[in-house]
């Protein structure tokens, strides 16, 4: 890893990337094997750096750019590593272990390419690149010759073409009443016409005796006063038996007793 450890690195590197700064290029090269110092900035834009960029040179650059489309221009950093075409492959073989931990340095670039002559970092080839690493290009297609928005036309032609299909609605304007229709009735959820006084709605309502005459010779019996049935019975479904029967005892079986086994009688002489 290369010494980047001069403080005047990090503050060129700020310059460059501060809006309030009209420095928008610097260049970085070596003090010795190992050690990085900077060579040279300025605000001459992309033009300005490649007048540092010489065949003998090897440069660290930083350029600030502004790119983007019709709908919106940004600030675009990109990271050069500049190894001239003069230059020997022991000087080579340096930079490609150095320009990892100095561009870490430089913070978050837009791309970043390495160069050996000015053809391979023209501005026109700079922009192209910065264009496919950014995704959405509104300068293309239709809109490469410009383009203007209309977004409030279309809003009139669509507020007017509603506009003419509502006259052909059957929908009138929407009449709120703010007191009881005069032909109306009140219904109960059942649909049935309320014929009651309000007085005699709300007694019902409210009224908490239990009527027993329609429990009448039916499962239940219920006491004077309670609201709530104490059951009498136990429901069974037909076929189904009430009590659970008692099986009967098992019949012992006892191991079987093992007959002697008789001696043969002797045959007579």
């Amino acid at each position: 890893m290369a010494d980047t450890s001069d403080p005047a690195i990090r503050e060129t590197i700020q310059d460059v990337r501060d809006d309030g700064t009209d420095t928008d290029w610097a260049a970085f090269g070596y003090k010795s094997k190992t050690v990085l110092g900077v060579h040279a900035s300025g605000n001459t834009g992309h033009a300005g750096l490649m007048e540092v960029c010489t065949d003998d040179a090897v440069l660290f650059c930083l350029l600030r750019l502004i790119d983007g489309d019709q709908e919106s221009r940004r600030v675009k950093f990109i990271g050069l590593t500049f190894v001239g075409e003069d230059v020997g492959g022991m000087q080579r073989g340096r930079v490609a272990t150095h320009k990892g931990g100095f561009f870490r340095l430089c913070g978050q670039m837009n791309i970043e390419i390495q160069a050996d002559n000015h053809a391979e970092c023209s501005l026109p080839l700079l922009i192209k690149k910065l264009k496919v690493a950014g995704g959405a290009d509104y300068d293309t297609g239709s809109n490469a010759g410009g383009y203007r928005s209309e977004a409030k036309s279309i809003r009139a032609k669509s507020l007017k073409a509603y506009q003419n299909r509502e006259k052909f609605g059957n929908i009138e304007k929407v009449v709120y009443e703010t007191s009881a229709l005069p032909s109306s009735t009140p219904m109960d959820l059942a649909g049935r016409p309320t014929v009651a006084s309000a007085s005699e709605v709300q007694k019902n309502t409210k009224d908490n005796i239990l009527d027993t005459e329609k429990f009448k010779n039916k499962a239940g019996v219920y006491k004077e006063g309670s609201t709530a049935p104490k059951s009498t019975f136990k429901m069974t479904r037909p076929g189904s038996i009430s009590k659970k029967p008692k099986l009967k005892a098992k019949p012992s079986i006892s191991e079987p007793v093992e007959e002697p086994i008789k001696e043969p009688e002797p045959e007579p002489e």
